[in-house]
């Protein structure tokens, strides 16, 4: 990751980099211009899934089957399994 000065423009060295939260990281910086040297902390956040993690596929999916009537779950495991054995052909 590059950080700019905002001062001057140039590069600045990370120091240190000490993690706030999980989302949130605070970056101690320092600039490398000899005729500028400010430092400053910056911060890095977390924003927003592009793509989710798997992981919340299955809870969404388990809390949606979960509330299903019984026989709309047994009719779409029937379906998934047709489907499944007509993958292997």
């Amino acid at each position: 990751m590059k950080i700019i000065c905002p001062n001057c423009g140039s590069k600045m060295a990370i120091m240190r980099s000490l993690p706030v939260t999980n989302e949130l990281r605070n970056f101690a910086a320092e600039c490398t211009n000899f005729n500028c040297r400010a430092k400053g902390v910056f911060n890095l956040a977390f924003s927003h899934y592009i793509r989710p993690p798997e992981s919340c596929f299955d809870e969404v999916i388990s809390q949606y089957l979960s509330t299903l009537p019984s026989e709309d779950f047994e009719r779409l495991k029937k379906q998934a399994q047709v489907k499944k054995q007509g993958e292997l052909f």
